[in-house]
């Protein structure tokens, strides 16, 4: 059984999971250039 609060909170977890990913290839992007 779903709970909606839960069903609601997956995406924005997800998208928040996303924007880290791309600040840390960011740095890692950073760091591999210098």
């Amino acid at each position: 059984m779903q709970h909606p609060i839960a069903r609601r909170a997956v995406p924005t977890i997800v998208r928040e999971h996303q924007q880290l990913s791309a600040v840390v290839n960011g740095m890692t992007q950073l760091v591999d250039e210098t």
